[in-house]
């Protein structure tokens, strides 16, 4: 899936877009926008229907109304630019965990999602747009480092998820080692579990002895008190972090902890290579190809400086499955003045997206543990876990209506002992709550994993 000329040119392009001065950014947007619109319209019925009563030439993204994932999910057959993909299609190609690295119809990676709304969705990505993510993604971490982890073996470590709503990075993932272009970077990669308990987890660590390391922010930020309690022993050049919102004290423990390059990623299934980090702790949309609109409750622009109630994204990478003023049901700050590191491109702060780590009798489970084990029970379409009290938990459950309540409710708390188990964790309250899973009626956002206690600010801290 991969031609390495065009991959070879894509780092070259990214490269000089670095050195370009803003206006000449924003030029290039407008001509990119007016293009991928016209495709749109022109491949998706959906959107032909969308757009019918617009002007025919559109520039300004303004113009065009917003759209969101249970819109989009609806009219999936539409949506898509290509005729082959179906929703039924990809569902099956998705339940079979053996795709695993493994390209849909030889030409897509699929991703799926449920994010903030805790609605499901399932993204198509096309071979063209794999190459502009990892070229994001390569350039983000610095030319520099790059070349230490090359010389140094470019052994790679990525500690994720491996049921199928995480095929898509997985996949991307394993195929770095395959693209010729890429194989003195990526020498060797190594995809790891985050569900094995820890100690199971610092042990293999231990033994492969990375170069670089990609993982959950949550779960690094456990690993850097693994390696400061004398448990974990290795020397990473590089680590990765995202998908989870952790404080920006906590990236700067990793970074002394580990005592190397940490790059924070902003992605999404929707788009995997939203923003990065730089060194001054904001974060760089690549703004000629994705775009955030920073916005309210009526998606109406916020000023910078001023914290957004939502944020529409545009990704102009990706033409299989158009995403044009998507709500991504995050927050964003946009800053007023530029950023010092010198990026030209658009930089905020990334305010959204918290899952709270659940402290039970003094040990940590970190969110995306908990959300793993609820995504592949059978029969649930929606979750959450509340901590109530120091060793109480608040189920909530949304059961498909072709499964029994009752069973599904059982399989549930039987899993969630197993897990807290495999932790360490015992004599735990577990509350089965008649409400459904809620959004937070303050932000609108869904938490799947969160902390309500009247002495939340005084829990203890398990490092």
């Amino acid at each position: 899936m991969s031609n390495p000329w065009k991959q070879i040119e894509a780092l070259w392009e990214m490269r000089r877009a670095l050195r370009r001065k803003p206006a000449d950014i924003v030029a290039r947007q407008r001509v990119f926008v007016r293009e991928f619109v016209q495709f749109a319209r022109t491949h998706s019925p959906y959107y032909q229907r969308l757009y019918s009563q617009l002007p025919a030439d559109v520039q300004d993204l303004a113009q065009l109304p917003p759209v969101t994932k249970p819109e989009l999910m609806a009219n999936f057959d539409d949506w898509v630019t290509d005729r082959e993909v179906t929703r039924e299609s990809v569902g099956l190609f998705l339940a079979d965990k053996t795709h695993i690295g493994h390209p849909f119809l030889k030409r897509y990676l699929l991703y799926t999602s449920s994010g903030s709304t805790g609605e499901q969705a399932i993204f198509v990505q096309d071979k063209d747009a794999l190459i502009q993510y990892r070229t994001l993604n390569i350039l983000s971490m610095g030319w520099g480092t790059l070349r230490e982890v090359m010389r140094t073996g470019g052994r790679w470590v990525m500690i994720a998820a491996t049921t199928k709503e995480h095929l898509g990075s997985t996949s991307a993932f394993k195929l770095l080692e395959r693209i010729p272009v890429l194989k003195l970077l990526f020498k060797r990669v190594s995809i790891l579990s985050m569900t094995v308990p820890m100690a199971e987890l610092v042990s293999e660590l231990n033994a492969y002895q990375p170069h670089a390391l990609i993982g959950y922010s949550a779960l690094v930020s456990e690993l850097a008190a693994q390696q400061l309690a004398g448990n974990l022993h290795i020397k990473p050049l590089l680590i990765g972090t995202g998908s989870e919102w952790i404080p920006r004290e906590e990236h700067e423990r990793i970074r002394t902890t580990f005592q190397c390059a940490v790059h924070d990623v902003y992605a999404a299934a929707e788009c995997p290579s939203i923003a990065f980090s730089c060194d001054y702790g904001s974060m760089h949309s690549y703004s000629d190809r994705v775009i955030l609109e920073a916005v309210d409750k009526n998606y109406q622009p916020v000023e910078p400086g001023q914290q957004s109630y939502t944020v529409l994204l545009t990704n102009l990478i990706n033409r299989a499955q158009p995403i044009i003023r998507y709500d991504l049901c995050d927050s964003v700050t946009l800053l007023s003045e530029p950023c010092p590191c010198g990026n030209p491109f658009p930089a905020f702060y990334l305010e959204g997206r918290r899952n709270d780590p659940l402290v039970l009798n003094g040990k940590t489970i970190y969110p995306g543990v908990a959300i793993e084990m609820f995504n592949h029970l059978e029969g649930v379409e929606r979750f959450q876990v509340v901590q109530t009290g120091f060793n109480a938990l608040k189920l909530r459950l949304q059961v498909a209506s072709d499964h029994e309540q009752e069973q599904v409710w059982a399989t549930t708390i039987n899993e969630m002992q197993k897990l807290l188990a495999s932790e360490g964790i015992e004599e735990v309250i577990m509350e089965r709550s008649e409400e459904l899973p809620r959004t937070d009626p303050a932000t609108g956002k869904y938490r799947y994993v969160s902390v309500d206690m009247t002495t939340k600010e005084d829990m203890p801290v398990h490092h």
